[in-house]
Parts: C-alpha cells; structure tokens; sequence
C-alpha cells in the first residue's frame, strides 16, 4: 500500500501540472501517519494490569480512566492517557506501570506480546522477535514469539545463510556460536562459512 501511494504522487509530481516539481520532504511523514490511521486499532487488557493499562496492536501502551483517593478526602477522576516510552541501553522502549502504589519498568515489545500472543515470560526459552529488527517498531504484526537461540541468530541476519553463523569483519573470518538462555558457547572462528555452520550441527 505505502509503494503504492508513493509511486502514483511521485509520477504525480513529475508528469502532472508543474513539470518537474519535487515531492516535499515532509510527504513520507505525512505516507506514514496515514497509514497507521488507515490501519484499524486495537486495545486489550495487560495482564495482571485489568482495569488499570491496555495494550494496542499498534504498539502503544495507554492508562485507563479511574477514580483516586484525593489528598483532602474523597475521590477524584483522573483521565487515561498514552504513556510515554523511553529506550533502554539495549534500544528496547520501556514504560512505567503503577500498581498498588508499587512501580514497575516493563519493555512494550513484552506487553504487546503478552496481550495479544499470549506470551508468558519463561526465562530465555522463549524470547519476543521484532521481525524486521528494529526494536523500536512494537506493532503486533511485528512480534512473533520464538525459541532464544533462534532470536540470537537474527541480529546476524544477512551475514550468512546458516543459523548461528556470522562474518566476523575485523577477523575477516566466519564465526559460529549457541545461545542457551543467558549461556553463550563460542564455538570459533573458520576460514569457511560451511565448517562454521558444521561446528553448529555438532
């Protein structure tokens, strides 16, 4: 859809009215923006936040609207909002939750995953993947759940055809590894990419 509706403007642009007139830079913003709300919304419950946060297939984390104890006595009503998301060291985007005056820092892609793909943290057997790997792109249609060994291997993506297997530049050689949780086993350095991926089969 999106090369859709650049390519007809970018012909508009070139063959229509003004003759040689060039897109301006802010029209792929504008694609984008467009897209997203051409795109139908929708909002779950997180666990063990029911009533408190919801989680958006877009990739946004909001509070819902609730009733506080104010200050003086008595309740008042505060709105829910979009929660804001920062990235940590790593470039995963986290939030804040609040429950029972405690707070919690929880990564989106998780909530998302936890909310639509029924993912329970287990560990590192089982991670949540952004499938084109940017980390900051939690729509659901960007997470797929997958073993940990499996995760490693695509942030190598592209080097080599092989699982567990990547071009080591600065080497200038092929090198092999497992993941087993937080466990990393180095498996070496090969001269071939085929001898790597054989360390891997092993």
């Amino acid at each position: 859809m999106k090369l859709i509706i650049i390519i007809f403007v970018m012909w508009f642009g070139l063959s229509g009215p003004v003759m040689g007139s060039i897109v301006p830079p802010h029209f792929f913003n504008t694609i984008d923006k467009t897209i997203n709300v051409m795109q139908k919304e929708i909002w779950k419950s997180i666990p063990n936040y029911d009533g408190i946060y919801e989680a958006s297939s877009l990739g946004r984390i909001r509070s819902l609207d609730k009733m506080i104890d104010h200050w003086r006595g008595g309740k008042s009503f505060k709105e829910g909002r979009f929660l804001s998301s920062c990235p940590d060291k790593l470039g995963y985007l986290k939030v804040l939750l609040y429950k029972n005056k405690k707070r919690k820092l929880r990564s989106v892609h998780q909530l998302i995953a936890e909310s639509f793909l029924n993912h329970k943290p287990d560990g590192h057997k089982l991670v949540v993947h952004h499938i084109n790997n940017i980390k900051k792109d939690n729509r659901l249609s960007n997470l797929d759940i997958i073993p940990h060994r499996d995760n490693c291997f695509t942030h190598h993506k592209g080097t080599s055809k092989y699982k567990g297997v990547w071009w080591n530049k600065s080497k200038s050689k092929w090198e092999s590894a497992i993941w087993e949780g937080k466990i990393h086993h180095y498996l070496g350095s090969f001269i071939n990419e085929f001898e790597a991926h054989l360390a891997y089969q092993k």
